[in-house]
């Protein structure tokens, strides 16, 4: 009978530190809380700046396709311009097996 009353002990012993350790986890809530919010605080940071970065980076790209565009585009009726401007300067007629360079075709 004396290894009940023993055993009676025991369990509340073991209730007795479970209330303990229960009471400690209620005092560093927060305090565990606060921790947490930090860590996510700056993961979300993370990930936005990330996005951000992204989104900077396909504008950017957007920006250089359209002035390649426009350069190529730009260029080409340039040197066409060119082109014509300079057959119209300096085109050489053959006449009669001459050349004659300067001539008013028209």
């Amino acid at each position: 009978m004396s290894e009940f009353f023993d055993l009676r002990r025991q369990r509340d012993d073991v209730v007795s530190e479970y209330f303990k350790a229960l009471q400690l986890k209620k005092d560093h809530y927060g305090i565990e809380t606060d921790a947490a919010t930090i860590i996510q605080k700056g993961f979300r940071c993370f990930v936005c700046k990330k996005r951000f970065k992204q989104v900077c980076f396909a504008i950017r790209q957007l920006e250089r396709f359209g002035r390649g565009f426009l350069g190529r585009s730009n260029l080409f009726s340039f040197t066409f311009q060119i082109l014509l401007d300079f057959v119209n300067r300096s085109m050489v007629c053959w006449v009669g097996g001459v050349y004659l360079s300067g001539v008013d075709r028209y």
